[in-house]
């Protein structure tokens, strides 16, 4: 379990959704459309992306994802805080009815999330509104199966997992809402709330593990398509420890963060040999611009595929 920095708790303590200026009423909370029309945005199903990038340069990733999520009637509406100036570019296209939003930097995912819904209100009525990031490479795979599962759910959020780490939660990497809940007053004032923080760390307190506390308190029910339990994770991060269950399950995504991580070589030296049999595609070919895998991910590679 990730140890909380220095300092970190005593910001928790003095409770962080209120130490620093909301996000909506920051420059961060101002979008600039570079692609496509917010008019789009007024259908039944729409995702909106989170997405950072140290380049202008889009990933393979990331534009198949949207792909993906075109392909199963939503509308991807990406929110990029990348910094570098110029025209966002997509090697590997863009669906026709993708919306592409450039916004400052602030706030992490949930800021990108309450600026989209704070832009573009009609979100917060749609009956399946999915807010997602670009952290996962893939997907190698279509994904409608895997959506209409998540539509599916009687609960008022679909996670894609879920985790003990710390609290009981859903992950925010995939959360599915659906009929409307996000116009309820109560989770209006969660995402009004979000907050401009320096700490990634007190980002995921506040507001990952937050909106379980949220729902708790305010009586919204939550579920994840493939729970903790079953990726076999403990009180550990199912992404690391389920990996495998997470591509069983029909989620032809893995984490990018644990693919990359040259600490955690031992559980994901697999990963990208798997995904090579599985789908007949090379992990590294959906890495960002300068992204590498770790050393001894990329021997295995060489040796079952050769050089990228």
């Amino acid at each position: 379990m990730t140890p909380l920095k220095k300092g970190v708790i005593g910001k928790l303590l003095a409770d962080p959704y209120k130490m620093e200026p909301r996000v909506i009423d920051t420059e961060g909370a101002v979008l600039r459309v570079e692609h496509g029309d917010r008019a789009w945005l007024d259908n039944e199903r729409v995702a909106v992306v989170s997405s950072w990038s140290p380049t202008v340069q889009m990933s393979r990733s990331l534009s198949e994802f949207l792909f993906a999520l075109s392909d199963a009637a939503y509308v991807p509406f990406v929110v990029s805080t990348t910094e570098v100036d110029g025209p966002l570019q997509w090697p590997h296209g863009l669906p026709d009815n993708a919306v592409v939003a450039r916004r400052p930097n602030i706030g992490y995912d949930f800021g990108s999330y309450t600026a989209a819904l704070n832009a573009a209100p009609v979100l917060r009525n749609i009956d399946h509104l999915l807010l997602t990031n670009d952290s996962m490479v893939g997907p190698f795979a279509p994904i409608r199966e895997l959506l209409a599962q998540a539509e599916a759910s009687t609960a008022d959020i679909c996670s894609l997992t879920d985790s003990y780490q710390y609290v009981h939660h859903p992950q925010s990497f995939f959360l599915m809402f659906r009929k409307g809940v996000l116009a309820e007053p109560a989770m209006r004032r969660f995402f009004d709330e979000v907050r401009q923080q320096s700490e990634k760390v007190v980002v995921i307190q506040a507001y990952e593990l937050g909106l379980s506390r949220h729902c708790a308190h305010e009586g919204y029910c939550w579920e994840a398509l493939i729970s903790s339990e079953r990726a076999g994770a403990g009180l550990d991060n199912p992404t690391l420890w389920g990996w495998k269950t997470i591509l069983d399950a029909g989620a032809p995504f893995v984490k990018r963060n644990i693919l990359l991580d040259d600490t955690l070589t031992e559980h994901t030296v697999d990963i990208p040999t798997e995904v090579l049999q599985r789908y007949g595609e090379d992990v590294r070919d959906w890495l960002p611009v300068g992204y590498e895998l770790p050393e001894l991910l990329e021997t295995e590679m060489e040796h079952s595929h050769g050089p990228a």
